[in-house]
């Protein structure tokens, strides 16, 4: 059985404590920026969901920033990763709420923008005045408060979720750098004897099976991800995927249950498959 990749778990508190007031002063500045936008927005009367598509958005950006403060401070530790991605986004939901509050208390200066945002009972208080305020569309308070709260569980799933695709990237210890993935590899879907021999760890036939045809509905998605500096760490994710056609327009792709994730290769193995992937790449047959 090969080895399945995990991260180290091994962080630097400099450029990690770096990474998290990056992150973090990102977030308060886009959920300023969010806050101020989402109150013009409803000044002119649009639809309680336009904070949320602004505070969705958000998230995506905030996430982002977060993704490359932890890559840039190469940090492998899964705890330190979340704890930067939550405290960020957390931070911009804050920094939302409380540039709304300014804005409609007419208060929007900096001294009181710091005040708000360091002192939590105020800013619910200040929250409590914007949810509870009249406006054309009549919402109760109690539904205000829940639409808050979505509001706000949305933004922290979405900037959490971006924040940690990329940083679950593997890591090569020996050089020190993240690795980079090639664009994936389409392979005919196997059948069960070929599938249990892969998820009993016998990656090698990936050598032998032959390209998808184009437009498939079931195939084998490879990805391989390499480290440029040494070349000799190699993980490779094989996903089963497959096309459900849910309407007549409408077509998702998902992965089936028995996808093998995050394997490290044998250097033998990781030659011949990297062969396989420069050979399409230069208009080869790969089969």
């Amino acid at each position: 059985m090969i080895e399945r990749y995990t991260h180290s778990g091994r962080v630097e508190a400099g450029p990690a404590l770096g990474a998290l007031i990056a992150a973090t002063g990102a977030g308060v500045a886009l959920g300023a920026l969010n806050g101020r936008v989402s109150a013009l927005v409803d000044s002119r009367d649009a639809a309680p969901v336009a904070w949320t598509v602004g505070s969705m958005f958000c998230g995506v950006a905030v996430g982002w920033f977060s993704q490359r403060a932890l890559r840039s401070a190469r940090v492998r530790n899964s705890a330190m990763a979340s704890a930067t991605a939550v405290l960020a986004v957390v931070s911009a939901a804050a920094a939302t709420w409380v540039m709304r509050a300014l804005i409609v208390s007419g208060r929007a200066t900096a001294a009181e923008f710091l005040r708000l945002l360091f002192d939590p009972v105020e800013l619910w208080t200040a929250a409590s005045v914007v949810i509870a305020r009249p406006s054309a569309h009549e919402l109760p308070a109690a539904l205000g408060w829940v639409l808050a709260g979505l509001e706000i569980a949305f933004m922290v799933a979405v900037s959490t979720a971006v924040a940690l695709s990329g940083w679950s990237k593997p890591f090569c210890e020996t050089c020190g750098r993240w690795t980079t993935e090639r664009r994936p590899l389409r392979l005919t879907s196997p059948d069960a004897e070929t599938r249990r021999r892969f998820q009993a760890g016998d990656v090698a036939l990936l050598l032998t099976l032959p390209s998808a045809v184009p437009d498939p509905t079931e195939w084998l998605e490879i990805r391989l991800y390499e480290c440029a500096g040494c070349r000799a760490f190699s993980v490779v994710t094989i996903l089963a995927m497959q096309d459900v056609q849910r309407s007549r327009s409408a077509t998702f792709r998902l992965p089936l249950r028995w996808s093998i994730e995050d394997r490290i290769l044998r250097a033998g193995d990781a030659a011949a498959l990297r062969a396989r992937f420069d050979s399409r790449a230069e208009g080869r047959p790969t089969v």
